[in-house]
């Protein structure tokens, strides 16, 4: 189980990206339930065997299945809100590249995803796993936007 409820741990994220909460629908213990708690019984949902989620950033959806007991969940959550953040922010998830327009390659939005999660759960968690290089040059650039104060206050400010 999560050491921070599931539901704190995704509005302090989104807190630090700056986000309205996406819609989430979490399966705890048995039962399928929104951000406040309250069950929901006519949208249950699967997820596939070796996943913890599922991400529909087309939609701002984000599904958890925290029953998983999943030791990366925190990073696979932060990656998967940051997904949620880009495409709120039109990057396009779908590879293509226009010199003209705020956007990544698929690879670029992973990467991107990939440095956020390491950093908020690197901050948070003090645990800091050994990355590539490139990914260690986006991780930094993201702690300039995000620094490890500003990450520590918007955890101690969501409830």
């Amino acid at each position: 189980m999560l050491s921070i409820p599931c539901q704190r741990y995704i509005r302090f994220v989104c807190r630090v990206l700056e986000m309205p909460v996406p819609d989430v629908m979490i399966r705890e213990k048995g039962r399928f339930v929104d951000m406040q708690g309250n069950v929901i019984l006519d949208q249950p949902f699967q997820v596939h065997a070796g996943n913890t989620l599922i991400c529909l950033p087309h939609q701002s959806r984000l599904y958890v299945d925290v029953d998983r007991n999943d030791r990366d969940a925190y990073f696979k959550i932060a990656h998967s809100l940051r997904h949620i953040w880009q495409e709120r922010n039109e990057w396009h998830l779908d590879g293509t590249l226009d010199p003209d327009a705020p956007t990544c390659s698929s690879l670029e939005s992973e990467m991107d995803a990939d440095a956020f999660a390491q950093l908020i759960t690197s901050e948070c968690f003090r645990n800091r796993s050994a990355g590539d290089e490139l990914l260690e040059q986006v991780r930094i650039q993201l702690a300039h936007e995000y620094s490890p104060r500003y990450i520590s206050e918007c955890l101690h400010k969501t409830a």
